[in-house]
């Protein structure tokens, strides 16, 4: 009996051990605070650069590191370039110029090219990429929307009553697609091109600007006249909040946690100051950086990026770095006017775009995390010295467009 009492005990103690070993085993290094995991978005497509601005959280941030050197280029001609750019699952190259949709390889080979108007007008907004591999475009002035599958065959169109002006559509997580039109209305597709709802503001902006999503998919965010944001509740199809009060025509960043990026105007009673406003997912100010760049008052083009350290990047006449707390780390003075969206890629190097006004170049600045300048170089251009478009990120690539110019740089 002693024997077994004996045993009993010793089994009791390993036993004992052994749970209280793994309990007091330390954990994994948590992630620091402000850390951008990337958000998954099934009705996208598994592409490096599947949609304007890279997601639908608009952060023009790459998995991929971009290139060294801004030296090693070729040039994909186009004519009165307009759109940004998209990469797909093959890496083809998506884009949009005067009248029409196309598909290019990484070489710079024409796969195929699709005309949206026999008119010829201009074409804003920039190609998506869905999971399913079909390829979406927006006729601006007809509000004609269009859905090619891979090879370039149009298997649907869906026509509004209204001018489509914005820079891309939005997609949510079962593949609906969203846009804001000439007439103020948020219209809103099924994946096979039915109209499902509609909200109409006169407040809305419906300009050259985008949509962008949360996370969770659950919220849109739309720039607005006054208010200078609007966040709908998808599901009960209505305006869940609105934030400020000045004219805004830049649409917002979102990151990881579901804080909302914006540049607007402080409210003030000492006068109105250009700011970069952080927002809690609930709408509320989490904190306010005031760079008082009036530059941003007439900048439409000028999206911000944030890296993987929940760093945020924008850029006027300098390119400012500020931190997850909303705390400046750096700026830089830049020789032109940053008149494009910002990205950066997956070791935080930016890149910024910048219009030099009678010139025919553009320039291109590429700046490490810490604010140094790893290369810049000067891009010869045919009509204007303007950008525009969204560039995009791929393996060691840079795509970069211009604006109503005839080039989309491959840079290496």
């Amino acid at each position: 009996m002693k024997k077994i009492f004996l045993s009993s005990l010793l089994i009791s103690i390993i036993v004992f051990t052994s749970c209280k070993e793994k309990i007091t085993n330390p954990p994994d290094n948590p992630l620091p605070e402000g850390y951008q995991q990337d958000v998954p978005w099934p009705s996208l497509a598994d592409a490096p650069w599947p949609m304007n601005h890279h997601d639908p959280q608009n952060t023009g941030r790459s998995i991929f590191v971009g290139p060294k050197s801004g030296t090693n280029y070729t040039v994909i001609p186009t004519t009165w370039q307009e759109s940004g750019v998209s990469i797909g699952k093959d890496s083809s190259i998506y884009f949009a110029a005067i009248a029409s949709i196309f598909s290019y390889k990484l070489d710079g080979q024409l796969i195929w090219q699709r005309v949206l108007d026999s008119l010829r007008w201009e074409i804003y907004s920039t190609p998506l990429i869905s999971s399913n591999g079909n390829i979406f475009g927006v006729n601006t002035f007809s509000g004609r929307v269009y859905c090619y599958d891979g090879a370039g065959t149009m298997t649907w169109s869906y026509k509004n009553n209204k001018n489509i002006l914005q820079k891309t559509l939005a997609i949510d997580k079962v593949g609906n697609l969203y846009f804001v039109d000439a007439g103020s209305t948020l219209v809103v597709l099924s994946p096979q091109g039915q109209l499902l709802w509609t909200v109409t503001d006169t407040r809305f902006w419906v300009g050259y600007s985008s949509l962008v999503f949360s996370p969770d998919g659950k919220t849109l965010y739309i720039a607005g006249l006054n208010p200078s944001l609007f966040a709908i509740d998808i599901s009960q199809r209505q305006i869940k909040w609105v934030f400020g009060k000045y004219k805004n025509r830049q649409e917002p960043i979102v990151d990881a946690q579901g804080n909302i990026y914006v540049l607007t105007k402080t409210d003030s009673s000492n006068g109105e100051q250009s700011a970069l406003y952080s927002l809690k997912p609930d709408g509320t100010v989490r904190w306010v950086y005031i760079h008082n760049n009036k530059l941003g008052e007439e900048l439409i083009s000028n999206t911000p990026t944030i890296d993987k350290n929940g760093n945020i990047y924008f850029a006027f006449d300098s390119l400012y770095s500020v931190d997850y707390q909303g705390k400046l780390r750096w700026k830089q003075p830049l020789p032109g006017i940053a008149d494009c969206p910002l990205v950066c890629d997956a070791e935080g190097t930016v890149y910024a775009g910048l219009s030099v006004h009678d010139q025919r170049f553009i320039t291109i600045k590429a700046f490490n995390s810490k604010g140094t300048l790893v290369w810049e170089n000067n891009f010869p251009v045919g009509i204007s010295g303007q950008v525009g478009g969204s560039p995009a990120i791929l393996n060691s690539r840079l795509i970069f467009p211009t604006w109503r110019s005839s080039e989309i740089f491959l840079i290496k």
